[in-house]
């Protein structure tokens, strides 16, 4: 799981600083037990498992504190200033429909991988003015292909 958390520096500089946490296995028990405390580690809600993480597993937060699913969704959830991250993430209503693969609509809804990809929740606002319309960005057809078993 990468967290990131971007800014502007005093001089005007975009930085963004990543962290990256190792498998549960491989972490020390003090790591696992900080992480636990700010709901990172799994637990109730579970790790990404989607190709695209617009709000599962992901978070943006802009240079004024605006929460957002992500840097190309500009949907403002809240504020880091008055507003508390965790709370944020798992109650906001923006945030708990990206995480419900049978909320998405069109092509999207229909499809038989939509809980490991989920689309582009961006791209789907972008172009329809709906975070969970299809994605115009996909080829695939789930009514067209189908698997066939031996």
């Amino acid at each position: 799981m990468i967290v990131r958390v971007p800014g502007v520096s005093r001089w005007g500089l975009r930085i963004a600083c990543s962290f990256q946490a190792s498998p549960a296995a491989t972490r020390p028990a003090r790591t696992n037990s900080v992480l636990g405390a700010l709901g990172l580690s799994g637990g109730a809600l579970g790790r990404a498992g989607r190709a695209v993480t617009d709000g599962n597993g992901f978070l943006f937060v802009d240079h004024v504190g605006a929460i957002c699913p992500s840097g190309f969704l500009p949907l403002v959830a809240g504020n880091v200033r008055g507003d508390d991250l965790v709370a944020v993430y798992r109650d906001h209503p923006v945030f708990r429909a990206l995480r419900d693969p049978d909320a998405l609509g069109g092509r999207c809804g229909r499809c038989d991988v939509r809980d490991r990809c989920g689309g582009s929740r961006a791209r789907a606002f972008a172009s329809a003015g709906d975070m969970l319309a299809e994605d115009p960005g996909c080829a695939y057809e789930p009514s067209r292909i189908r698997c066939v078993s031996a």
